[in-house]
């Protein structure tokens, strides 16, 4: 747990903001898009309600909203990336061995040469470049976003080694960011606060996701990059930048803390060189899109961001634990006489999510004077491998004023074991005693393998996938699919093959009697009487006994056949 705080000041000292000739030329271009460094506008590529993305003939993009947050008319319309619809102040880097690959800028700019793309079918965009030995595939999605709506863009990377000796491949994704009109927006990152002047992070403590917002209460415009969740893969390094200074690299960069990024911010997200042998393929992918804070406003302002879904990967949540930050904001005039009091934040979880081991459910954030804002963070593990939808609550008092909470849900998907639909309690056979092993085959056709065990009661029971009987309303019991004369113990296993060589499986099994049994289910397709060519309505065993000695006392029949 963390607590930050900033204010609409900026304290430290800041280095000079570098601004690029390019980016003047960028901003300075005619109304037809026409400068010396800029091509034609991108065609919009992709969209949805949301958002809109431009994607330019060297697979450079861009993206701007639609209607943006549904219940939020200022945010229709609205750049969340530089230059839209002109694609050129970002771009994406692939290192080979060292050497660079970048469609950063101007359109002739390719990542090595260009294969095909970029083409768009349905909802992907997709372009293919080839360094050397290792192609490169982008592949641009709009996807639901933290919102649940489709108003996030996935940016993914499969870098494939198609040579016959190994090579170091990394990527860089750079990001030339915009919140509306503004070009310098700051972000709030989990674990760093307000983030004004450059910063970075690396390995472990990159943040689930970083969000810039223009205010609290009731913001304009709000953005969230997510770094670690499927489908995004994990970086390795990840910098919040001034654009005038990382626009000047390709890959390398150095992060200068004194730095403004207030002039124009950017964001570099970075997976490090590591060896791709011949045949493997790598995976870099990160999303970009709008945010979704829930923000109550009372005499403090609270605003909860965390995830809204987690996925499942390889069996295990991600990302887990997960994040969960609050912003409290003090949007009153001078307060009373006096020092103001402390804050207090307590997140309130209900059954199934709990704090990850070291963390504490109370967040003291001391003093916050008119117009500031402090931010604290909890990381929160589900509990329930059922998974389903919670809801929690970070609740904010200070002395002398209501309290105010937030709330937000997320979904946990089910994970590990759990029962398939129609087996949640079991499905009930004979006399509640199953000592046959179970057999599956199609044995009635339909392209699905059903379950054929046996019974002490002297019935075979042939059950679907879905937990229904094979024969509805089976001879004597439900699911029954054949009781036998005397109803004499099913204690061996089925065997299920095509003995007859008729492509039909049949059913073969021995009994307590002494006596092995050979069936097939007779399906509507099958003429019973050639005489009147009757059709059967629905499957229906029919068997050939074949009598033996029986077995020797204390002999078991567990051959099946």
């Amino acid at each position: 747990m963390f607590a930050l705080c900033w204010s609409g000041m900026i304290l430290s000292p800041a280095l000079a903001d570098p601004t690029e000739d390019f980016k003047l030329n960028f901003e300075n271009q005619g109304a037809d898009g026409a400068t010396s460094l800029k091509a034609s506008k991108a065609a919009i590529e992709l969209f949805s309600d949301y958002i809109e993305a431009a994607v330019a003939q060297n697979g450079n993009f861009t993206i701007q909203t639609r209607i943006g947050d549904p219940v939020n008319p200022l945010d229709n319309n609205k750049h969340i990336l530089f230059g839209h619809p002109f694609p050129g102040s970002g771009g994406t880097t692939l290192r080979v061995d060292g050497t660079d690959y970048s469609n950063y800028g101007i359109e002739v700019n390719q990542i090595g040469q260009l294969v095909s793309g970029p083409s768009t079918s349905g909802d992907m965009n997709q372009t293919v470049w080839q360094a050397g030995d290792i192609r490169l595939t982008q592949t641009l999605q709009i996807v639901e976003g933290n919102s649940r709506l489709r108003d996030t863009l996935l940016m993914k990377y499969e870098i494939l080694n198609t040579g016959a000796v190994s090579h170091e491949t990394g990527l860089r994704i750079f990001l030339d960011t915009q919140l509306g009109a503004n070009d310098g927006a700051p972000f709030q990152v989990p674990g760093l606060g307000f983030v004004v002047n450059e910063r970075e992070r690396l390995g472990a403590d990159i943040p689930q996701f970083f969000l810039s917002f223009d205010q609290l209460a009731n913001p304009a415009i709000q953005t969230q990059g997510t770094l670690i969740g499927a489908p995004s893969t994990v970086p390795d390094r990840v910098v919040w930048g001034n654009w005038g200074r990382m626009n000047n690299t390709l890959f390398d960069f150095t992060v200068a803390p004194q730095m403004s990024l207030l002039g124009d911010s950017a964001v570099g997200i970075y997976w490090n060189p590591a060896t791709l042998a011949p045949g493997a393929t790598r995976i870099c992918a990160s999303q970009y899109g709008l945010g979704s804070l829930q923000v109550t406003e009372g005499e403090l302002v609270v605003g909860l961001a965390g995830p809204n879904r987690l996925s499942v990967l390889n069996g295990q949540w991600t990302p887990d634990p997960f994040s969960v930050i609050a912003f409290v904001g003090n949007p009153q005039s001078p307060p009373a006489p006096g020092s103001p009091e402390d804050v207090m934040a307590e997140l309130i979880l209900p059954g199934g999510l709990e704090l990850a081991p070291g963390q504490s459910s109370t967040a003291n954030l001391g003093p916050i004077l008119p117009g500031n804002t402090r931010q604290t963070l909890w990381m929160v593990h589900p509990t329930s491998p059922q998974g389903g939808n919670f809801t929690y609550e970070v609740r904010v008092t200070r002395s002398g004023l209501d309290p105010v909470s937030a709330t937000r849900s997320i979904e946990i998907p089910p994970i590990g074991i759990s029962l398939h639909p129609g087996f949640e309690d079991g499905v009930f056979i004979g006399k509640g005693l199953v000592q046959s092993s179970i057999s599956l085959a199609d044995i009635d056709e339909d392209g699905l393998n059903e379950l054929v065990v046996g019974s002490p009661d002297g019935s075979l029971y042939g059950y679907n996938g879905d937990g229904t009987p094979v024969i509805e309303g089976g001879i004597l019991n439900p699911g029954a699919l054949f009781t036998t004369p005397g109803k004499a113990s099913i204690y061996s296993t089925p065997t299920t093959v095509d003995t007859d060589l008729d492509d039909r499986v049949d059913l073969l099994f021995g009994t307590d009697g002494g006596v092995v049994y050979h069936l097939e289910l007779l399906l509507s397709s099958d003429i019973i009487d050639p005489a009147t060519k009757t059709m059967k309505a629905v499957p229906e065993p029919y068997y050939r006994p074949s009598s033996r000695e029986a077995p020797a006392q204390g002999e078991e029949d567990d051959t099946g056949g």
